[in-house]
Protein backbone atom coordinates (compact mmCIF):
# COMPACT_ATOMS: atom_id res chain seq x y z
CA UNK A 1 0.00 0.00 0.00
CA UNK A 2 1.42 3.65 -0.81
CA UNK A 3 0.45 6.71 1.00
CA UNK A 4 1.75 8.81 -1.58
CA UNK A 5 0.18 7.97 -5.34
CA UNK A 6 2.85 6.23 -7.87
CA UNK A 7 3.59 8.51 -10.89
CA UNK A 8 0.94 7.32 -13.47
CA UNK A 9 3.02 4.73 -15.75
CA UNK A 10 2.82 6.57 -18.74
CA UNK A 11 4.22 4.08 -21.66
CA UNK A 12 5.15 5.95 -25.17
CA UNK A 13 3.86 2.89 -27.09
CA UNK A 14 0.80 2.64 -25.62
CA UNK A 15 0.25 6.37 -23.78
CA UNK A 16 -3.77 5.35 -23.25
CA UNK A 17 -3.41 1.97 -21.46
CA UNK A 18 -4.22 3.80 -18.01
CA UNK A 19 -6.66 6.18 -19.04
CA UNK A 20 -8.63 5.88 -15.94
CA UNK A 21 -9.90 9.51 -17.31
CA UNK A 22 -11.49 8.15 -20.57
CA UNK A 23 -9.89 10.97 -22.19
CA UNK A 24 -8.81 9.04 -25.44
CA UNK A 25 -11.74 10.77 -27.35
CA UNK A 26 -10.55 13.98 -26.79
CA UNK A 27 -6.89 13.39 -27.80
CA UNK A 28 -8.27 11.93 -30.91
CA UNK A 29 -10.44 15.18 -31.89
CA UNK A 30 -7.59 17.46 -31.22
CA UNK A 31 -5.16 15.42 -33.62
CA UNK A 32 -7.85 15.29 -36.35
CA UNK A 33 -8.03 18.85 -35.81
CA UNK A 34 -4.43 20.28 -35.58
CA UNK A 35 -3.01 17.61 -38.46
CA UNK A 36 -5.11 20.34 -40.97
CA UNK A 37 -3.70 23.52 -39.89
CA UNK A 38 -1.51 25.33 -41.59
CA UNK A 39 -1.93 28.75 -40.37
CA UNK A 40 -0.28 29.71 -37.04
CA UNK A 41 -2.53 28.31 -34.24
CA UNK A 42 -2.77 28.51 -30.18
CA UNK A 43 -5.10 25.93 -28.24
CA UNK A 44 -5.43 26.19 -24.75
CA UNK A 45 -6.04 22.88 -23.05
CA UNK A 46 -8.63 24.21 -20.26
CA UNK A 47 -9.11 22.05 -17.05
CA UNK A 48 -8.44 23.25 -13.30
CA UNK A 49 -5.39 22.86 -11.83
CA UNK A 50 -5.86 19.07 -10.18
CA UNK A 51 -8.00 17.67 -13.18
CA UNK A 52 -5.35 15.39 -15.19
CA UNK A 53 -4.53 18.47 -17.31
CA UNK A 54 -0.81 17.62 -17.19
CA UNK A 55 -1.44 13.64 -17.22
CA UNK A 56 -3.73 14.28 -20.53
CA UNK A 57 -1.35 16.24 -22.45
CA UNK A 58 1.62 13.79 -21.71
CA UNK A 59 -0.54 11.15 -22.91
CA UNK A 60 -1.55 12.81 -25.78
CA UNK A 61 2.37 14.40 -26.78
CA UNK A 62 3.05 10.30 -27.15
CA UNK A 63 0.24 9.40 -28.98
CA UNK A 64 1.26 12.63 -31.17
CA UNK A 65 5.21 11.21 -31.45
CA UNK A 66 3.15 8.04 -32.82
CA UNK A 67 1.61 9.31 -35.47
CA UNK A 68 4.37 10.82 -36.85
CA UNK A 69 4.20 14.36 -35.50
CA UNK A 70 7.42 16.58 -33.97
CA UNK A 71 6.88 17.89 -30.72
CA UNK A 72 8.61 20.49 -28.02
CA UNK A 73 7.60 20.77 -24.81
CA UNK A 74 7.78 23.31 -22.36
CA UNK A 75 7.38 23.05 -18.59
CA UNK A 76 6.58 26.79 -17.17
CA UNK A 77 6.71 25.44 -13.24
CA UNK A 78 10.11 23.99 -13.96
CA UNK A 79 11.08 26.83 -15.13
CA UNK A 80 9.68 29.55 -12.86
CA UNK A 81 13.14 30.17 -11.37
CA UNK A 82 15.16 32.12 -14.77
CA UNK A 83 14.23 35.77 -14.79
CA UNK A 84 13.97 35.83 -18.77
CA UNK A 85 10.91 33.27 -19.83
CA UNK A 86 12.29 33.99 -23.51
CA UNK A 87 15.88 32.15 -22.40
CA UNK A 88 14.17 30.00 -20.90
CA UNK A 89 11.84 29.07 -24.34
CA UNK A 90 14.64 29.04 -26.70
CA UNK A 91 16.68 26.52 -24.35
CA UNK A 92 13.77 24.37 -24.17
CA UNK A 93 13.23 24.55 -28.46
CA UNK A 94 16.93 24.37 -29.14
CA UNK A 95 16.85 21.29 -26.54
CA UNK A 96 13.68 19.87 -28.50
CA UNK A 97 15.15 19.86 -31.55
CA UNK A 98 18.07 17.98 -30.69
CA UNK A 99 15.52 15.37 -29.77
CA UNK A 100 14.19 15.20 -33.16
CA UNK A 101 15.08 12.17 -35.39
CA UNK A 102 15.50 12.83 -39.10
CA UNK A 103 15.94 9.62 -40.54
CA UNK A 104 18.26 8.78 -43.69
CA UNK A 105 14.87 8.24 -45.67
CA UNK A 106 13.75 12.68 -45.20
CA UNK A 107 14.71 15.05 -47.46
CA UNK A 108 18.51 16.76 -47.23
CA UNK A 109 16.81 19.94 -47.08
CA UNK A 110 14.96 19.08 -43.78
CA UNK A 111 18.21 18.28 -41.97
CA UNK A 112 19.78 21.17 -43.25
CA UNK A 113 16.81 23.49 -41.97
CA UNK A 114 16.84 21.70 -38.50
CA UNK A 115 20.65 22.45 -38.30
CA UNK A 116 19.71 26.28 -39.33
CA UNK A 117 16.97 26.55 -36.53
CA UNK A 118 19.73 24.83 -33.62
CA UNK A 119 21.98 27.77 -34.71
CA UNK A 120 19.67 30.01 -34.95
CA UNK A 121 18.04 29.11 -31.02
CA UNK A 122 21.29 29.40 -30.04
CA UNK A 123 22.64 32.62 -31.35
CA UNK A 124 18.98 33.90 -29.88
CA UNK A 125 19.64 32.26 -26.46
CA UNK A 126 22.46 34.36 -26.42
CA UNK A 127 21.43 37.64 -26.97
CA UNK A 128 18.55 36.90 -24.75
CA UNK A 129 20.81 37.06 -21.50
CA UNK A 130 21.03 40.17 -19.89
CA UNK A 131 24.16 42.11 -20.15
CA UNK A 132 24.76 42.81 -16.72
CA UNK A 133 26.93 46.19 -15.98
CA UNK A 134 29.98 45.60 -13.61
CA UNK A 135 31.24 49.31 -13.55
CA UNK A 136 31.84 49.17 -9.94
CA UNK A 137 33.72 46.49 -9.75
CA UNK A 138 35.98 47.64 -12.73
CA UNK A 139 36.47 50.81 -11.29
CA UNK A 140 35.41 53.03 -14.00
CA UNK A 141 33.52 55.40 -11.81
CA UNK A 142 35.56 56.94 -9.05
CA UNK A 143 32.23 58.72 -6.47
CA UNK A 144 35.38 60.90 -5.36
CA UNK A 145 36.55 62.14 -7.95
CA UNK A 146 33.77 61.52 -10.78
CA UNK A 147 33.09 64.83 -12.72
CA UNK A 148 29.98 65.28 -14.87
CA UNK A 149 31.80 64.96 -17.76
CA UNK A 150 33.08 61.07 -16.72
CA UNK A 151 29.51 60.18 -15.75
CA UNK A 152 27.66 61.79 -19.71
CA UNK A 153 30.23 59.89 -21.20
CA UNK A 154 29.47 56.59 -19.46
CA UNK A 155 25.60 57.15 -19.93
CA UNK A 156 25.87 57.71 -23.55
CA UNK A 157 28.17 54.41 -23.66
CA UNK A 158 25.80 52.81 -22.33
CA UNK A 159 22.47 53.97 -24.26
CA UNK A 160 24.64 53.23 -27.80
CA UNK A 161 25.11 49.75 -26.39
CA UNK A 162 21.68 49.11 -25.46
CA UNK A 163 20.35 49.74 -28.74
CA UNK A 164 23.24 47.97 -30.60
CA UNK A 165 22.22 45.25 -28.48
CA UNK A 166 18.36 45.74 -29.22
CA UNK A 167 19.25 45.67 -32.53
CA UNK A 168 21.24 42.51 -32.62
CA UNK A 169 18.58 40.35 -30.50
CA UNK A 170 16.13 41.70 -32.66
CA UNK A 171 17.56 40.20 -35.76
CA UNK A 172 18.68 36.92 -34.02
CA UNK A 173 15.10 36.74 -33.21
CA UNK A 174 13.94 37.44 -37.06
CA UNK A 175 16.58 35.17 -38.01
CA UNK A 176 15.41 32.42 -35.60
CA UNK A 177 11.40 32.64 -36.25
CA UNK A 178 12.61 32.58 -40.10
CA UNK A 179 14.67 29.33 -39.99
CA UNK A 180 11.87 27.70 -37.41
CA UNK A 181 9.13 28.56 -40.10
CA UNK A 182 11.31 27.14 -42.68
CA UNK A 183 11.80 24.11 -40.77
CA UNK A 184 8.28 23.52 -39.57
CA UNK A 185 6.61 24.10 -43.28
CA UNK A 186 9.21 21.50 -44.71
CA UNK A 187 7.98 19.04 -42.18
CA UNK A 188 4.45 19.58 -43.31
CA UNK A 189 5.53 18.92 -46.86
CA UNK A 190 6.99 15.65 -45.69
CA UNK A 191 3.19 14.58 -44.34
CA UNK A 192 4.20 15.46 -41.05
CA UNK A 193 1.60 17.71 -39.94
CA UNK A 194 2.68 21.35 -38.18
CA UNK A 195 4.93 21.10 -35.32
CA UNK A 196 3.11 20.76 -31.78
CA UNK A 197 4.62 23.06 -29.11
CA UNK A 198 3.06 22.33 -25.77
CA UNK A 199 3.71 24.86 -22.83
CA UNK A 200 2.57 23.36 -19.62
CA UNK A 201 1.51 24.04 -16.00
CA UNK A 202 0.98 27.92 -16.30
CA UNK A 203 -1.55 27.73 -13.36
CA UNK A 204 1.40 26.59 -11.07
CA UNK A 205 3.90 28.86 -11.96
CA UNK A 206 4.77 32.55 -10.10
CA UNK A 207 1.72 34.67 -11.51
CA UNK A 208 4.47 37.46 -12.92
CA UNK A 209 6.62 34.33 -14.28
CA UNK A 210 3.25 32.62 -16.48
CA UNK A 211 2.35 36.00 -17.56
CA UNK A 212 5.87 36.69 -18.80
CA UNK A 213 5.71 32.60 -20.32
CA UNK A 214 2.62 33.89 -22.50
CA UNK A 215 4.08 37.76 -23.55
CA UNK A 216 7.97 36.15 -24.49
CA UNK A 217 5.86 33.29 -26.51
CA UNK A 218 3.53 35.27 -28.78
CA UNK A 219 6.47 36.32 -30.18
CA UNK A 220 6.41 33.06 -31.37
CA UNK A 221 2.45 32.37 -31.97
CA UNK A 222 2.52 33.61 -35.29
CA UNK A 223 4.97 31.22 -37.13
CA UNK A 224 3.23 29.35 -40.11
CA UNK A 225 2.75 25.39 -39.64
CA UNK A 226 3.60 25.83 -35.83
CA UNK A 227 0.14 25.03 -33.53
CA UNK A 228 0.83 26.20 -29.55
CA UNK A 229 -0.97 24.19 -27.19
CA UNK A 230 -0.91 26.01 -23.80
CA UNK A 231 -2.13 23.63 -20.35
CA UNK A 232 -4.13 26.27 -18.72
CA UNK A 233 -6.34 26.50 -15.93
CA UNK A 234 -8.30 29.65 -17.23
CA UNK A 235 -9.55 30.91 -13.78
CA UNK A 236 -6.13 30.62 -11.76
CA UNK A 237 -4.25 32.05 -14.82
CA UNK A 238 -7.29 35.08 -14.58
CA UNK A 239 -6.15 35.56 -11.11
CA UNK A 240 -2.49 35.97 -12.26
CA UNK A 241 -3.19 38.32 -15.03
CA UNK A 242 -5.10 41.02 -12.48
CA UNK A 243 -2.23 40.48 -9.50
CA UNK A 244 -0.01 41.64 -12.42
CA UNK A 245 -2.34 44.37 -13.78
CA UNK A 246 -4.66 44.93 -11.24
CA UNK A 247 -8.48 43.71 -10.58
CA UNK A 248 -9.63 45.64 -13.15
CA UNK A 249 -7.89 43.90 -16.20
CA UNK A 250 -9.90 42.91 -18.78
CA UNK A 251 -8.95 39.03 -18.48
CA UNK A 252 -11.07 37.60 -21.38
CA UNK A 253 -9.75 40.50 -23.40
CA UNK A 254 -6.33 39.83 -22.70
CA UNK A 255 -6.05 35.96 -23.54
CA UNK A 256 -7.93 36.49 -26.35
CA UNK A 257 -4.93 38.16 -28.11
CA UNK A 258 -2.86 34.92 -27.73
CA UNK A 259 -5.57 32.19 -27.45
CA UNK A 260 -7.35 31.08 -30.68
CA UNK A 261 -9.51 27.42 -29.49
CA UNK A 262 -10.16 27.46 -25.86
CA UNK A 263 -11.21 23.65 -25.59
CA UNK A 264 -12.27 22.38 -21.92
CA UNK A 265 -11.43 18.88 -21.09
CA UNK A 266 -14.33 17.08 -20.22
CA UNK A 267 -15.67 16.31 -16.68
CA UNK A 268 -13.86 12.54 -15.50
CA UNK A 269 -16.46 9.82 -14.47
CA UNK A 270 -16.12 10.39 -10.60
CA UNK A 271 -16.45 6.30 -10.27
CA UNK A 272 -13.94 5.31 -12.43
CA UNK A 273 -11.23 7.74 -10.93
CA UNK A 274 -11.73 6.54 -7.63
CA UNK A 275 -11.73 2.67 -8.36
CA UNK A 276 -8.35 3.53 -10.72
CA UNK A 277 -6.79 5.32 -7.56
CA UNK A 278 -7.40 3.07 -4.36
CA UNK A 279 -5.93 0.51 -6.75
CA UNK A 280 -2.88 2.19 -7.74
CA UNK A 281 -2.72 2.93 -4.15
CA UNK A 282 -2.76 -1.04 -3.52
CA UNK A 283 -5.82 -0.37 -1.25
CA UNK A 284 -6.72 -4.04 -2.77
CA UNK A 285 -4.13 -5.45 -1.77
CA UNK A 286 -3.50 -4.66 1.51
CA UNK A 287 -7.82 -4.98 1.94
CA UNK A 288 -7.12 -8.63 1.26
CA UNK A 289 -5.10 -9.45 4.16
CA UNK A 290 -7.38 -8.42 6.44
CA UNK A 291 -10.22 -10.55 4.69
CA UNK A 292 -8.72 -13.38 6.95
CA UNK A 293 -10.93 -12.33 9.56
CA UNK A 294 -14.64 -11.89 8.40
CA UNK A 295 -15.67 -9.33 10.38
CA UNK A 296 -13.55 -7.40 7.59
CA UNK A 297 -14.83 -8.77 4.90
CA UNK A 298 -16.94 -6.09 2.82
CA UNK A 299 -14.06 -3.49 4.67
CA UNK A 300 -12.67 -2.84 0.96
CA UNK A 301 -15.81 -2.88 -1.36
CA UNK A 302 -17.88 -0.41 1.84
CA UNK A 303 -15.35 1.88 1.34
CA UNK A 304 -15.13 2.51 -1.94
CA UNK A 305 -19.01 2.72 -2.46
CA UNK A 306 -18.75 5.79 0.06
CA UNK A 307 -16.00 6.93 -1.42
CA UNK A 308 -17.80 6.63 -4.74
CA UNK A 309 -20.62 8.16 -3.36
CA UNK A 310 -19.00 11.19 -1.27
CA UNK A 311 -17.66 12.51 -4.30
CA UNK A 312 -20.09 12.04 -7.18
CA UNK A 313 -22.12 14.42 -4.42
CA UNK A 314 -19.18 17.18 -4.05
CA UNK A 315 -17.31 19.74 -6.24
CA UNK A 316 -14.05 18.50 -5.72
CA UNK A 317 -10.82 18.62 -8.04
CA UNK A 318 -9.26 15.20 -8.68
CA UNK A 319 -5.83 16.12 -6.87
CA UNK A 320 -8.51 17.42 -3.79
CA UNK A 321 -9.91 13.60 -4.20
CA UNK A 322 -6.10 11.94 -4.10
CA UNK A 323 -5.42 14.10 -1.04
CA UNK A 324 -8.10 13.04 1.12
CA UNK A 325 -7.38 9.24 -0.20
CA UNK A 326 -4.24 10.07 1.40
CA UNK A 327 -4.86 11.21 4.51
CA UNK A 328 -7.23 8.25 5.07
CA UNK A 329 -4.03 5.90 3.88
CA UNK A 330 -2.22 7.26 6.56
CA UNK A 331 -4.66 6.33 9.04
CA UNK A 332 -4.85 2.68 7.88
CA UNK A 333 -0.90 2.82 8.19
CA UNK A 334 -1.26 3.03 11.61
CA UNK A 335 -4.25 0.45 12.10
CA UNK A 336 -3.50 -3.10 13.13
CA UNK A 337 -4.93 -5.93 10.66
CA UNK A 338 -6.87 -7.01 13.82
CA UNK A 339 -8.45 -3.50 14.27
CA UNK A 340 -11.60 -2.18 13.37
CA UNK A 341 -11.25 1.23 11.79
CA UNK A 342 -15.14 1.57 10.43
CA UNK A 343 -14.53 2.61 6.97
CA UNK A 344 -17.92 4.41 6.57
CA UNK A 345 -17.66 6.22 9.18
CA UNK A 346 -13.51 7.36 8.70
CA UNK A 347 -14.34 8.14 5.19
CA UNK A 348 -16.86 10.75 6.53
CA UNK A 349 -15.08 12.20 8.87
CA UNK A 350 -11.48 12.67 6.56
CA UNK A 351 -13.91 14.19 4.15
CA UNK A 352 -15.79 16.83 6.08
CA UNK A 353 -12.30 18.03 7.39
CA UNK A 354 -11.05 18.79 3.99
CA UNK A 355 -14.42 20.46 2.89
CA UNK A 356 -16.05 21.86 5.98
CA UNK A 357 -13.28 21.84 9.15
CA UNK A 358 -15.63 24.57 11.44
CA UNK A 359 -18.58 21.44 11.36
CA UNK A 360 -15.39 19.16 11.68
CA UNK A 361 -14.36 20.60 14.63
CA UNK A 362 -18.23 21.15 16.56
CA UNK A 363 -18.23 17.08 16.09
CA UNK A 364 -14.70 16.85 17.97
CA UNK A 365 -16.07 19.63 20.70
CA UNK A 366 -19.30 17.57 20.55
CA UNK A 367 -21.09 21.28 20.46
CA UNK A 368 -23.37 20.45 17.70
CA UNK A 369 -26.27 18.47 17.26
CA UNK A 370 -26.19 15.59 14.83
CA UNK A 371 -28.95 16.78 13.33
CA UNK A 372 -27.33 20.27 12.29
CA UNK A 373 -24.24 18.60 11.21
CA UNK A 374 -25.97 16.90 8.54
CA UNK A 375 -27.16 20.15 7.39
CA UNK A 376 -24.30 22.18 7.25
CA UNK A 377 -22.34 19.17 5.45
CA UNK A 378 -25.70 19.07 2.57
CA UNK A 379 -24.53 22.80 2.00
CA UNK A 380 -21.81 21.14 0.13
CA UNK A 381 -23.44 18.50 -1.84
CA UNK A 382 -25.52 18.53 -5.30
CA UNK A 383 -28.91 16.46 -2.95
CA UNK A 384 -29.82 15.49 0.14
CA UNK A 385 -28.51 11.97 -0.11
CA UNK A 386 -27.88 11.70 3.73
CA UNK A 387 -31.50 12.28 4.15
CA UNK A 388 -32.64 9.58 1.62
CA UNK A 389 -30.51 6.29 2.92
CA UNK A 390 -29.37 3.81 5.88
CA UNK A 391 -26.05 5.78 5.29
CA UNK A 392 -27.09 8.95 6.67
CA UNK A 393 -29.07 7.54 9.76
CA UNK A 394 -26.12 5.49 10.41
CA UNK A 395 -23.09 8.04 10.48
CA UNK A 396 -26.34 9.85 12.74
CA UNK A 397 -26.67 6.62 14.98
CA UNK A 398 -22.85 7.48 15.16
CA UNK A 399 -22.63 10.66 16.23
CA UNK A 400 -25.96 10.61 18.80
CA UNK A 401 -23.51 7.85 20.56
CA UNK A 402 -20.42 9.98 20.14
CA UNK A 403 -22.39 12.89 22.11
CA UNK A 404 -22.56 10.67 25.46
CA UNK A 405 -18.81 11.05 25.78
CA UNK A 406 -19.11 14.76 26.16
CA UNK A 407 -17.72 16.12 29.44
CA UNK A 408 -19.33 17.68 31.92
CA UNK A 409 -22.84 17.08 30.87
CA UNK A 410 -25.33 17.70 33.82
CA UNK A 411 -27.37 14.66 33.13
CA UNK A 412 -26.35 11.98 31.01
CA UNK A 413 -27.37 12.44 27.10
CA UNK A 414 -30.23 9.99 25.97
CA UNK A 415 -30.16 9.93 22.22
CA UNK A 416 -32.68 6.85 22.27
CA UNK A 417 -34.95 8.95 24.47
CA UNK A 418 -34.63 11.75 21.80
CA UNK A 419 -35.38 9.62 18.66
CA UNK A 420 -38.27 8.03 20.74
CA UNK A 421 -39.73 11.25 21.18
CA UNK A 422 -39.86 12.08 17.36
CA UNK A 423 -41.29 8.42 16.82
CA UNK A 424 -43.89 8.66 19.19
CA UNK A 425 -45.36 11.86 18.33
CA UNK A 426 -48.41 12.39 16.35
CA UNK A 427 -47.38 15.62 14.92
CA UNK A 428 -44.30 13.37 13.37
CA UNK A 429 -44.43 12.10 9.30
CA UNK A 430 -44.25 9.01 8.37
CA UNK A 431 -40.99 9.43 6.40
CA UNK A 432 -39.62 11.41 10.12
CA UNK A 433 -41.29 8.53 11.79
CA UNK A 434 -39.36 5.51 9.86
CA UNK A 435 -35.69 7.80 10.10
CA UNK A 436 -36.07 7.96 13.60
CA UNK A 437 -37.02 4.36 14.16
CA UNK A 438 -34.10 2.86 12.10
CA UNK A 439 -31.39 5.19 13.87
CA UNK A 440 -32.87 3.73 17.46
CA UNK A 441 -32.47 0.28 15.55
CA UNK A 442 -29.02 1.46 14.59
CA UNK A 443 -27.71 2.86 18.24
CA UNK A 444 -29.35 -0.30 19.94
CA UNK A 445 -26.80 -2.66 17.22
CA UNK A 446 -24.17 -0.31 17.98
CA UNK A 447 -24.58 -0.78 21.73
CA UNK A 448 -25.06 -4.60 21.58
CA UNK A 449 -22.01 -5.60 19.69
CA UNK A 450 -18.63 -6.10 20.94
CA UNK A 451 -17.06 -2.49 19.12
CA UNK A 452 -15.97 0.54 20.84
CA UNK A 453 -18.63 3.15 21.77
CA UNK A 454 -16.71 6.11 21.37
CA UNK A 455 -15.77 5.59 17.63
CA UNK A 456 -15.61 8.87 16.56
CA UNK A 457 -13.27 10.02 19.16
CA UNK A 458 -11.18 7.30 18.44
CA UNK A 459 -11.38 8.25 14.80
CA UNK A 460 -10.96 11.75 15.39
CA UNK A 461 -7.99 11.36 17.18
CA UNK A 462 -6.58 8.92 14.46
CA UNK A 463 -7.26 11.69 11.94
CA UNK A 464 -5.51 14.45 13.51
CA UNK A 465 -2.57 12.59 13.92
CA UNK A 466 -2.73 11.85 10.43
CA UNK A 467 -2.93 15.45 9.62
CA UNK A 468 0.50 16.36 11.08
CA UNK A 469 2.35 14.97 7.78
CA UNK A 470 1.74 17.58 5.06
Amino acid sequence: MYIKLPLLDIKPEAPFENDALKRKESSDFLTQFISKLEEPYVIAVDSCWGSGKSTFLKMWRYSLLQNGFFTIQFNAWETDFKDDALVALIKEIEIGLNGFNINSKQKDKTRKLLKKVKENAYKLAKKAIPAFVKIATQGVIDLNQGTEETLSSIAEDLVKEQFDEYEKTKESLANFKTSLEEFATELKSDNKGPLIFIIDELDRCRPDYAIQVLERAKHLFSINNIVFVLGIDMKQIGHSIKSVYGQGMDVRGYLDRFIDLDYHLPEPDIETFVRATLKRHQLDQWFSERKKQSEFHDDYPTMEQVLIQWFSELNLSLRTIEQIISQIIIVLYTTAENQHFFPGLLCFLSILRKIDIDTYNKIREKSMAPENVLKNIQKHTHSNFLDDNHYGAWITAHLEIGMTFKKRQAKRYDPIGKYSKTYESEKSSSEEKDRAKLIIDIIRSIGNNHYRLDVVDFLIKKIEISSQFK
